[in-house]
């Protein structure tokens, strides 16, 4: 393989380890661009950790296939490495590591197919694992932490670039810390996908402000102007009824001089003026403020000159109602 091919499948290696959803292992030379020197310092590792792994000395292989791999970046070595995992019982750190050999594998077998072999058992140990183990997605991190932030899930650190890819964690329970927040509790399941969420809450909607002119006056004119017809219509018939009764006791009364028993008579009369003057009192004061309050309201457009305070002052019509009198002034 030439040097610029194993550049390439370097890459694609690298690619797919920052990805991984483990701890990457480091890399060595890629086998096209490693020197003798090398390949065999490799080869003293892989055999001896080969016989380790024979002997379920599993702790001692996997140190020998990681060593191995450091010096020259075979997928069979890492495909070592990932079955050590297995037999130790790492699963969700062996599920990651079998996703970047298949990665590598398949990038390494465009140039050299004896790697298709190690890319299809990488394979059919993903799919092994994936019931044994559980993926946890973290939502919202980068939103809810600062430049300075760290990612931990079940004890594992997480490199910032890969904060939103699936997590392989063991079932059970799991704790997600995210910078200086609450630390967060799943119980994951084999075989399940979950989601933990740390998407800061959306920021409270500014309340309306509504500005408040006062009472309606239109309204108000409208119901002083009723309450003016109402005294109007009060005195109209009152007054009706007081100018009757007075007439009849001018005609049984000759010379103003009327007999005791028409005395009732003379107060109903007296009480009926009474109602009709009180009625034309508010019929006026009723007429006279609702058309105050209208003209008011047509004649004020809001605008107005400043006053001390920086603030308008508009040019609002005053109704003052007296004694006996009414007036709609206008300042200019």
């Amino acid at each position: 393989m030439t040097r610029i091919r194993w550049r390439t499948v370097l890459l694609c290696v690298a690619l797919a380890v920052v990805f991984a959803p483990t701890v990457a292992w480091s890399q060595g030379a890629a086998p096209g661009d490693a020197t003798e020197e090398q390949k065999d310092q490799a080869r003293q590792y892989f055999t001896t950790a080969m016989a380790a792994w024979t002997d379920k000395r599993f702790e001692e292989a996997l140190q020998g296939f990681r060593s191995s791999y450091d010096i020259v970046a075979s997928p069979n070595s890492h495909l070592m490495g990932v079955r050590t995992l297995v037999s130790m019982s790492r699963n969700a750190e062996a599920y990651g590591q079998a996703q970047a050999v298949v990665a590598e594998a398949d990038a390494a077998a465009a140039s050299e197919p004896k790697y298709e072999a190690t890319a299809q058992a990488a394979r059919e140990i993903v799919a092994k694992l994936r019931p044994l183990i559980a993926l946890v997605t973290i939502v919202g991190a980068d939103q809810a932490a600062d430049a300075e932030g760290t990612l931990t899930v079940a004890g594992r650190a997480i490199e910032r670039p890969r904060w939103a890819d699936p997590v392989a964690v063991e079932p059970g329970e799991v704790t997600v810390t995210l910078g200086g927040l609450p630390s967060k509790q799943i119980t994951a399941e084999a075989g399940g996908e979950h989601r933990v969420d740390f998407t800061p809450a959306p920021p409270p909607e500014p309340q309306p402000v509504v500005a408040y002119d006062g009472p309606d006056r239109r309204m108000m004119a409208y119901i002083a102007g009723g309450v003016g017809a109402a005294g109007l219509v009060t005195f109209a018939i009152f007054g009706g009824l007081a100018l009757s009764e007075y007439g009849d006791l001018e005609d049984q009364c000759p010379d103003k001089q009327c007999p005791s028993d028409l005395s009732d008579d003379a107060d109903s009369g007296q009480t009926f003026q009474t109602v009709a003057n009180v009625g034309l009192i508010i019929g006026i004061v009723g007429v006279v403020a609702g058309a105050g309050l209208f003209t008011w309201d047509l004649l004020d457009d809001g605008s107005g000159d400043e006053g001390a305070d920086g603030e308008p002052v508009a040019r609002r019509p005053q109704l003052t109602v007296g004694p006996g009198s009414a007036m709609v002034t206008v300042p200019f």
